[in-house]
């Protein structure tokens, strides 16, 4: 029997982690994806930042909606990830 890989916990966890949350499923499936990515995108970033302590996580969107559904995603993280408290999130133009 296959282990699973990182990718799918990942994935795994993140749907369970959605999937408790009401508008989840009134989300269209591209939405649905898209926000599974940026979960993603999010612990990856925490991970990946998590033992170097002179630098800071960011991530960067496109404007300003985006932004404030990153910074939601990150405040839906806290409980799970406390490290979390350290993404940024910036707008690029």
């Amino acid at each position: 029997m296959n282990k699973p890989n990182t990718d799918e916990l990942l994935h795994n966890l993140i749907l369970e982690f959605l999937e408790k949350e009401e508008e989840w499923f009134e989300l269209p499936n591209e939405e649905q994806k898209r926000l599974i990515s940026l979960y993603e995108t999010i612990i990856r970033t925490v991970s990946d930042y998590v033992h170097k302590e002179d630098e800071s996580p960011v991530i960067l969107v496109w404007d300003s909606k985006s932004k404030k559904v990153a910074q939601k995603a990150i405040n839906n993280l806290r409980n799970l990830f406390p490290e979390v408290e350290n993404v940024s999130v910036s707008i690029i133009n």
